[in-house]
């Protein structure tokens, strides 16, 4: 293992060292910030997520409650939501066009929700939110507010994430975090230019411990444009987010005070760089 030392890795591309696998912080402790796997792969987009299927080859659902374990759901039109309280649950290849507030409610307790291939619209407050769950390969936009919400054990990778804050006052955020542990956002596009007519962009991440602590969370290998700030991680009432690594991130221009903001707290950067030129991100 090659460990590098935070304050010479911080805002540097590190090109010419792939194979660092962990860096050591300021006071001697090691984290690993980069799992296996977890280079940056392909940008993606409306073509590359999303269902398998048409919405024509897909079978008509009104809401769905999942209380029986290892539940899959496939193929389905869904008009309204899915709750999700048992375990083991698959939702794949399916659109999720919500008339409530959530698209996928993962907050019940349930563990090991997998949610792949899907495409989520219309609800008014998140696409998904809860805990213990993996999304992946899916695509949320139309939202009338946020689009991914996450606390405990969650994986999101893969996703296409635009159009957000319909609701007039919503302050979108792509995906909001507010108390938890365990998290990894990677691999993702979420692309909210702070100026688009129709839609009230915040952050497209926003890290910040309004309900509870927080700590390890990975956002490695997305693609970061707009909001107000694309990312903030900020200490609010439960003392500043730790252990959390921005790694390998390209940052787009439309956003409309800058990429990144702290707030009492230094979580560890880089390799971060701007889209259209490859230069680091300051």
């Amino acid at each position: 293992m090659i460990i590098v030392s935070a304050v010479f890795c911080s805002n540097i591309a590190l090109a010419s060292m792939p194979e660092v696998l962990a860096i050591l912080l300021d006071d001697d402790s090691v984290i690993e910030p980069l799992p296996p796997g977890s280079q940056q792969g392909s940008k993606p987009n409306h073509s590359t997520t999303g269902p398998l299927r048409t919405a024509s080859e897909m079978t008509a659902s009104g809401s769905i409650v999942i209380t029986t374990p290892g539940t899959i759901i496939e193929g389905l039109f869904v008009t309204g939501s899915i709750s999700v309280q048992a375990d083991d649950v698959i939702i794949r290849d399916s659109i999720i066009q919500s008339d409530s507030y959530f698209g996928v409610r993962a907050d019940f307790g349930a563990q090991n929700l997998l949610v792949e291939n899907v495409e989520i619209t219309h609800a008014l407050a998140a696409g998904i939110t809860g805990s213990n769950y993996t999304l992946q390969n899916s695509r949320i936009h139309e939202m009338g507010a946020d689009a991914i919400k996450v606390y405990d054990n969650v994986v999101v990778k893969n996703n296409y994430i635009r159009h957000l804050g319909t609701e007039p006052g919503s302050h979108a955020d792509g995906i909001q975090m507010t108390r938890g542990s365990n998290v990894v956002i990677q691999n993702n596009t979420i692309d909210m230019p702070h100026d688009l007519p129709g839609y009230e962009n915040s952050q497209c991440l926003i890290i910040q411990t309004d309900q509870g602590p927080i700590d390890d969370v990975l956002i490695n290998g997305n693609w970061l444009n707009g909001g107000g700030f694309c990312v903030q991680v900020n200490d609010k009432n439960f003392g500043p987010p730790s252990n959390v690594r921005i790694i390998r991130n390209k940052f787009g221009r439309d956003h409309a005070f800058g990429t990144m903001t702290f707030f009492n707290t230094v979580p560890v950067q880089f390799s971060n760089s701007w889209e259209d030129t490859g230069e680091p991100v300051d």
